[in-house]
């Protein structure tokens, strides 16, 4: 049987873990990454990012956030291992980040380039490249909502559009979902609250008590001042993410659909 040369990139387990957690796994529990999975890429007939997402999920063997960072090691070490144990020795080159040219073009039989070896941090450029990304698809997905009356409804929680992280105080959950429902409709070329003319509140009883319920009404009056969008209370048990207390549900009016011509 022939065998190709094999590289093998050698990276401390743990080095290699801090910088995938924050340059590909988090990239996939943003807002932005919520809304394309769950709101726009079902009503597609392409769905890149929920394919990745499958095929990330297969490979890590998990189904959720907690899985993947709790298993994420373990499946590096296993594939580390795998390639030790199928590849013969000759065939192999473990490579060391930082080695140069050297090491590489000997393994391979070719002469040491006179140019300086490449540096990417490829975690890096994969966040810089998942923003961009996320950002687009959710213009196109409400753009593509846009020969319609109204884009459809779409429910937002209180993350932080940048971490995904849920806050701790009830007051700072209910202002950042309502913050999400204005970012998410100006990223898609559109006019924030203003377009907004329902609205479901989804709540945990602790988020129905005194204090939410008077978050909800200052939001609604810093957001929508001009206009009084249809508004719903509803009490249920549990939320779309864990730690979650209030999502936002509303439906707007396209961009296109709200516009007036003489």
């Amino acid at each position: 049987m022939g065998w190709a040369k094999v590289v093998l990139v050698d990276r401390d387990v743990d080095k290699w873990y801090r910088s995938y957690d924050e340059g590909v796994i988090r990239s996939f529990f943003t807002w932005k990454m919520w809304a394309v999975v769950n709101l726009i890429e079902p009503l597609q007939t392409a769905k890149p990012v929920t394919v990745m997402q499958n095929l990330l999920y297969a490979m890590f063997e998990c189904s959720d956030e907690a899985g993947w960072r709790r298993n994420a090691r373990r499946v590096s070490r296993e594939h580390t291992d795998k390639i030790r144990n199928s590849v013969p020795a000759e065939r192999l080159l473990e490579y060391q980040l930082g080695s140069g040219w050297e090491p590489l073009c000997e393994f391979l039989g070719k002469e040491v380039p006179d140019k300086p070896f490449p540096h990417l941090n490829d975690s890096r450029e994969f966040e810089r490249w998942m923003k961009n990304f996320q950002t687009e698809e959710v213009k196109r997905g409400v753009k593509a909502a846009a020969g319609y009356l109204a884009v459809p409804a779409a429910v937002f929680g209180g993350w932080d559009a940048e971490t995904g992280e849920i806050p701790s105080g009830l007051k700072e959950e209910i202002d950042r979902a309502f913050e999400n429902v204005d970012l998410a409709l100006r990223t898609a070329g559109g006019e924030g609250w203003s377009q907004v003319f329902r609205v479901r509140i989804y709540a945990l009883d602790e988020a129905f008590a005194e204090d939410g319920v008077g978050r909800m009404v200052e939001n609604i009056k810093k957001w929508a001042p001009d206009h009084a969008p249809l508004l719903t209370g509803i009490g249920v048990s549990k939320l779309g993410q864990p730690g979650m207390r209030v999502e936002v549900e509303v439906s707007a009016y396209a961009p296109q659909a709200s516009e007036t011509t003489d």
